[in-house]
């Protein structure tokens, strides 16, 4: 089965309008996939990166997570990797 869409979220801005790639920032996805469950990536500034950290925010209520509309990210952003 194809990966369900993503789940994007910034983390780290004072403001609640948090702005994707903004300084002091860092972006991350969630994407689930049937196979092996959910899968979390962070943008390095040049591709997407195996991460889990955004699963321990999420899991201590972290203030500053943001969801992040996919219509909000930059034309040029790549798409992130399907739960490989």
């Amino acid at each position: 089965m194809a990966a369900r869409r993503p789940i994007y979220f910034v983390y780290g801005s004072a403001s609640r309008e948090s702005k994707p790639l903004e300084a002091g920032t860092a972006l991350y996805v969630r994407v689930f996939n049937h196979d092996d469950g959910w899968r979390d990536y962070r943008w390095d500034g040049v591709g997407w990166t195996d991460n889990d950290y955004i699963g321990r925010l999420l899991s201590r209520g972290e203030p500053t997570v943001d969801n992040v509309d996919e219509s909000d990210l930059p034309d040029w952003l790549p798409k992130p990797p399907k739960g490989l």
